[in-house]
């Protein structure tokens, strides 16, 4: 009313189209702001902070990684403030290209099941991401009986040797659907009478990781020197859902910032429904069915809804133009770009420019991303279990005394 009468001589539909803009542009300011707040929480913890917290000399609890790979969980676990003492890991370019000690400034002990563990010191904090394709859902699904899949059974053992006070193992969480969840079973049979174990699965995208992985976490914490409040566990809550949520496009890179080669031009057979659901993939079209080859992905999917869990591959998914509107023709499909792979792990553009200094390939950066859990699922768990610990009272073994890689060793990172 106060709008029409200080400009009299509007008409009607001037003004509906003038309430059509508004909220066009009040929607564009909404996903603007969210593409600030997912770059602002990727960008307020850089690789050289990450570094620098690992050579300070502060009280803190230790950890060590089992399996440390691209070094996502390391990261997370930096963030939410433990210092990492020692690392294994069997990759050979990742073992040779020293990621891990890059990182941290401590050593990478190799295979996990090839090492003295009477000779090595006891974390506070133990995590591991053992190998997943044996138990993944385009895997082989062969469980504890494949080629890597005893791996996730038998770092019990690593566990019971160590005694850390507490530990985090991370797994597809296809690996209930294996044999009945029977290594998740045997985990518990083998731990269970020394710790407290809680179990969960996540989807990161509740964490604000703009990806459709989910995860098995099952967290462990020493009853002799935790105690009964080791019980009970506060576990992440959900910080995004159907009221507050992103998507894909709050991450994406304008198209003409898109590698050539990560362009395809061929058209779908078939058409999707195009509705949008909050945190859901949105597919649009299909050339083919299941997924298809990584270089060729079937699924044609929109940037409203959130990416297909990343793969090392590149595979899941293809995405149409940033300006393509319903109605008009697919023909052009673009690829996840490696910084978009980076911003979907929510990792800052530090990561991929550290990475690329030991080997510069994309696919390289992509396994190390993508063989980790994305780093605001990660810290949300790491958080949790660093608050479990101070609240049992469980003292700082990380001091002036004990820190790892000395002050000294920081070199103006």
């Amino acid at each position: 009313y106060l709008y029409c009468a200080s400009q009299p001589n509007i008409d009607v539909d001037t003004l509906h189209n003038l309430d059509g803009r508004r909220e066009v542009e009040a929607a564009a300011a909404e996903q603007l702001s969210m593409a600030r707040k997912l770059s602002d929480w990727r960008e307020s913890f850089t690789l050289i902070q990450a570094k620098q917290a690992c050579r300070e000399v502060r009280d803190s609890y230790s950890c060590s990684v089992l399996c440390s790979g691209g070094c996502l969980d390391t990261l997370a676990a930096i963030r939410s403030g433990f210092v990492p003492i020692w690392g294994t890991e069997i990759d050979p370019v990742m073992k040779t290209m020293t990621l891990w000690s890059d990182l941290t400034g401590t050593q990478c002990l190799g295979d996990t099941f090839a090492v003295d563990w009477s000779q090595q010191r006891r974390p506070s904090c133990l995590l591991s991401g053992q190998p997943c394709p044996d138990f993944s859902l385009s895997g082989c699904k062969q469980g504890v009986c494949g080629s890597t899949g005893w791996q996730y059974v038998a770092q019990c053992d690593v566990i019971l040797k160590l005694q850390p006070h507490s530990f985090v193992l991370e797994m597809v969480a296809n690996v209930m659907e294996i044999d009945n969840g029977s290594a998740v079973g045997a985990i518990y049979d083998k731990l269970s009478s020394a710790y407290h174990i809680h179990a969960k699965v996540l989807r990161v995208a509740s964490a604000g990781d703009p990806s459709n992985r989910t995860r098995l976490f099952v967290i462990g914490f020493l009853k002799s020197s935790v105690g009964d409040i080791g019980c009970q566990f506060d576990w992440p809550v959900p910080e995004f859902d159907s009221g507050h949520y992103y998507c894909a496009r709050d991450v994406a890179v304008p198209d003409d910032q898109v590698p050539s080669e990560y362009w395809l031009d061929d058209s779908p057979t078939s058409f999707w429904n195009q509705d949008v659901h909050p945190l859901q993939i949105q597919v649009l079209a299909s050339c083919g069915p299941g997924m298809g080859h990584s270089s060729k992905p079937h699924k044609f999917q929109g940037w409203e809804g959130i990416f297909p869990t990343q793969t090392t591959h590149n595979g899941g998914g293809r995405r149409v133009p940033l300006d393509w509107v319903p109605g008009q023709p697919i023909t052009y499909t673009r690829l996840t770009t490696p910084t978009e792979t980076v911003r979907i792990a929510s990792l800052p553009q530090s990561y991929e420019e550290w990475v690329r200094s030991f080997e510069s390939s994309d696919s390289f950066l992509r396994k190390c991303v993508n063989n980790g859990v994305p780093l605001r699922t990660s810290c949300a768990v790491a958080d949790c279990v660093h608050a479990m610990l101070v609240r049992a009272g469980i003292p700082f073994d990380i001091g002036s005394r004990t820190l790892p890689s000395a002050e000294a060793a920081w070199e103006g990172m």
